[in-house]
């Protein structure tokens, strides 16, 4: 059945249908997904943690040297309307979409 797709490995096929191979098939694909899911999960973990929608930022401009250097990554978060002095604020800006 399989002979004209593989013909070069034969054996492949038949370890594939084997218990142990189906085993170590599901056991990669499931290991394959957590992979994929990890930064998403981490993500929204921290956009949980710090009610911000982004929870990091990276400083692409030099405007708030000497304390913070281009390329910075920041970690946000949300906590009220007031504001103390020394505090970072960072803003959200909507632009309208072009089409």
């Amino acid at each position: 059945m399989f002979s004209s797709i593989w013909p070069i490995c034969p054996e492949f096929i038949e370890w594939i249908h084997s218990a142990r191979g189906r085993r170590l098939v599901f056991a990669r694909i499931v290991r394959f997904g957590m992979i994929a899911t990890f930064p998403f999960m981490a993500w929204v973990l921290l956009m949980c943690i710090t009610g911000s929608e982004s929870p990091m930022l990276v400083l692409l401009s030099s405007s708030m040297e000497p304390l913070l250097k281009k390329g910075y990554v920041l970690v946000l978060h949300r906590k009220g309307d007031a504001f103390r002095v020394g505090e970072i604020v960072s803003f959200d800006i909507k632009q309208p979409r072009r089409f």
